[in-house]
């Protein structure tokens, strides 16, 4: 009975280290999507501002202004396509992150290990945000 216990004990405390890694790496990973998105959606910004500064400034002609704000325009969209895409990227690994969780959750019912309610409780705030 020891060793069986033992065996159990030694398999849910692997279990939990799994699920903390896990959740750690996506959370980082998260965070980095985020924090490149936001730096992506600044430097646009900035940079059309720069631009637009710089041809009023500059006294261009008002057709060649036009002309350069279009192409700033195209820019600025394909840039923004990324960003919605890096947007879509991170949605998708929340998701795929709160399945695994679930699916971990239901798992360890399954066999009949009982996680901490502390590590549940860090677990659905993790799955709610």
């Amino acid at each position: 009975f020891l060793v069986v216990n033992k065996e159990r004990n030694d398999y849910k405390e692997k279990c939990q280290a799994t699920i903390f890694e896990a959740q750690q790496r996506g959370d980082f990973r998260n965070l980095l999507l985020e924090k490149k998105m936001m730096k992506m959606s600044c430097k646009s910004e900035q940079q059309l501002a720069v631009l637009s500064e710089l041809l009023t400034r500059a006294n261009f002609e008002p057709s060649r202004i036009n002309e350069v704000r279009s192409h700033i325009s195209d820019v600025v969209k394909e840039k923004n396509d990324k960003v919605t895409l890096l947007q879509g990227n991170l949605d998708n690994l929340t998701k795929r992150q709160k399945d695994t969780f679930e699916q971990v959750g239901s798992l360890a019912g399954k066999y009949g290990l009982c996680l901490e309610e502390n590590y549940i409780k860090q677990l659905g705030i993790l799955i709610k945000a």
